[in-house]
C-alpha cells in the first residue's frame, strides 16, 4: 500500500470504532445501518487484498531467491569436480564445458540460469559411471535435478505472483474508491445532526480527516479576540472547498488559539470559524501545494 492508502485504511478503522462507539446517535440516521455494513465490507476488502498483495509478491520472491543460491552453490561445487575430472583425462572440449563462476551465474536470466543447470547435469550423467572418486553420484545427480526442478517452478509462480500483486493492487484500490463512496454516504447522514449534534459532528469530521505521514504542514492560524487580541480556544473552524457544501476539514482552535492541517487538498476554501458568544465569520483561504496557507482570524463579540 502507498501511504496516503496506509493512512486511509488508519482512518476507515478509526471511523469504524468511532461510529460503533456511537451508536445512540447513528442508530437513528436514515440508512444508516446500510452504510455501515458497506464500510465494513470495504475495510475488509481491503485488509485482504493487502496481505494478498504483500505474500504474492515478498514470500515468493525469498523462495525464488533461496532456491536460486542453493541451486548456485550446487552448480559451482559440481564445476569444479567435472573441471578436475576434465583435466585428468585431458579433455579440453569438456573442460569448456562445465567450466563456471559465479560472476556469470548471478547476472544469468532465469532461463539461461536453468539451462546451465540442466546443461551440467546432463554432461556429468554422460560420464557418470567414472565419476565417484569425484564424489558426484546418482543420489548427488537426483539431489542436483531435484533442486534445479523446484527453482523452475518457483519462476513460474513468481511470474504468477506478480500477475496476482497486479490484480490486487487493482482490487486494492477499487476498495479504496467504493470506502471513499460510502463515508461520503455516511457523511451525507451524519449532516442531518450538524447542529443538533454539533460535539459528535466535529468530532465525525476530524475523525475522517486523512493525514498522510510524513506529510508537511499546509495551513496554520490563530483565532484571537477582535477587542483585546486575547487567543480564542474551541472555536471551530470548518474548510469548505469552493463549490461544496459540505466541509472538508473541521478543526478546533487550541487554548492559545491555534490550529494547523497536514495534506489538505490543492484549492480555494471558504473557511468557517464559530464560537459561542462571538459572530460567526467567513474568510477565504488559497491552499497550493508549494507554500504555507496562514488563516488568521479576529473574532468580535456578539
Amino acid at each position: 500500500m502507498t501511504n496516503k492508502q496506509q493512512s486511509t485504511l488508519k482512518m476507515l478503522l478509526a471511523l469504524r470504532d468511532f461510529l460503533r462507539a456511537n451508536a445512540q446517535i447513528t442508530s437513528s440516521l436514515p440508512n444508516f445501518a446500510e452504510f455501515h455494513a458497506a464500510l465494513l465490507a470495504d475495510i475488509e476488502q481491503i485488509q485482504a487484498n493487502s496481505e494478498e498483495q504483500q505474500y504474492s509478491s515478498a514470500s515468493q520472491t525469498e523462495t525464488k531467491k533461496e532456491l536460486r543460491n542453493a541451486l548456485t552453490n550446487v552448480i559451482l561445487d559440481n564445476s569444479v569436480k567435472m573441471q578436475a575430472y576434465a583435466r585428468y583425462i585431458k579433455d579440453t572440449t569438456l573442460l569448456g564445458e562445465v567450466t563456471f563462476v559465479e560472476t556469470k551465474l548471478t547476472h544469468a536470466s532465469d532461463l539461461s540460469f536453468i539451462n546451465i543447470g540442466r546443461g551440467l547435469h546432463a554432461k556429468i550423467d554422460e560420464h557418470l559411471p567414472a565419476l565417484g572418486p569425484y564424489l558426484l553420484t546418482v543420489e548427488t545427480q537426483a539431489a542436483f535435478e531435484l533442486l534445479t526442478d523446484n527453482y523452475q517452478t518457483a519462476v513460474t509462480r513468481t511470474t504468477s505472483a506478480k500477475v496476482e500483486h497486479k490484480e490486487n493492487t487493482r482490487l486494492l484500490a477499487e476498495g479504496f474508491a467504493n470506502a471513499e463512496e460510502t463515508v461520503d454516504n455516511i457523511t451525507s447522514v451524519v449532516e442531518i445532526v450538524r447542529s443538533t449534534q454539533p460535539v459528535f459532528y466535529a468530532n465525525y469530521m476530524n475523525t475522517i480527516e486523512v493525514i498522510v505521514k510524513s506529510g508537511s504542514l499546509q495551513v496554520k492560524g490563530i483565532i484571537t479576540d477582535a477587542a483585546n487580541a486575547a487567543p480564542v480556544a474551541d472555536a471551530t473552524v470548518s474548510f469548505i472547498l469552493r463549490g461544496n457544501t459540505k466541509p472538508t476539514v473541521v478543526k478546533y482552535s487550541a487554548t492559545k488559539g491555534g490550529f494547523n492541517i497536514r495534506n489538505l487538498a490543492e484549492g480555494i476554501y471558504n473557511v468557517q470559524v464559530d464560537k459561542t458568544g462571538y459572530i460567526s465569520q467567513t474568510v477565504t483561504a488559497v491552499v497550493t501545494p508549494d507554500s504555507l496557507c496562514e488563516v488568521n482570524v479576529q473574532l468580535v463579540k456578539a
